[in-house]
């Protein structure tokens, strides 16, 4: 990677702006984070049993690399019922749905992001996978670990996955956004 070139920029003063320091900046924001697939549809559930909603196929994300997942989600407030997110990695359960709403009967949506590290030889298990959620509508937060080891495989699917406390009400999730760096 070239290196970068720092400069003070002051209005009215030269040196004006390189397009040799321009160009390596821009490398090195491009080998930082990439986006390396989305699923931008809204899925929604009022299944009681585990249901896939968004799922990002066609990856390939080598073993040495981190990836972080972020996916927007919300509860409607047809009942007093919580919902719950779970994670999966090339059809391994990496993460059993976790509760992510209050049981109030009232709308509900937040953020969650999963940081997964490489998934090399003696860092499979939990902790390799994080799961933080924001709750807006409350202004809660949860942070916990994934229980099961994540696959010692390049990841080629990422499937985020739901279930209701009751069919009364919809889980639904949307802007599923999957970025690797690292590696």
């Amino acid at each position: 990677m070239p290196a970068y070139t720092p400069t003070v920029w002051a209005n009215g003063v030269a040196p004006p702006i390189s397009a040799a320091n321009l160009n390596n900046l821009e490398a090195m924001i491009a080998s930082t984070i990439h986006e390396v697939g989305s699923h931008l549809v809204e899925q929604s559930t009022n299944n009681l049993a585990t249901t896939a909603l968004s799922t990002v196929g066609g990856l390939t994300i080598e073993t040495d690399e981190w990836i972080l997942v972020v996916h927007q989600y919300r509860k409607d407030a047809a009942g007093a019922f919580d919902a719950s997110i779970g994670l999966e990695l090339n059809a391994t359960e990496v993460k059993a749905p976790q509760v992510v709403t209050g049981a109030a009967a009232s709308a509900t949506s937040g953020v969650v992001y999963w940081f997964i590290g490489p998934r090399e030889a003696n860092y499979l298990l939990p902790p390799a996978i994080g799961f933080w959620q924001a709750r807006f509508s409350s202004g809660q937060f949860t942070w916990s670990a994934a229980v099961l080891a994540a696959p010692a495989a390049q990841i080629t699917d990422i499937t985020v996955k739901g279930l209701v406390g009751n069919g009364a009400i919809t889980l639904s999730t949307k802007n599923l956004y999957v970025y690797t760096f690292g590696g």
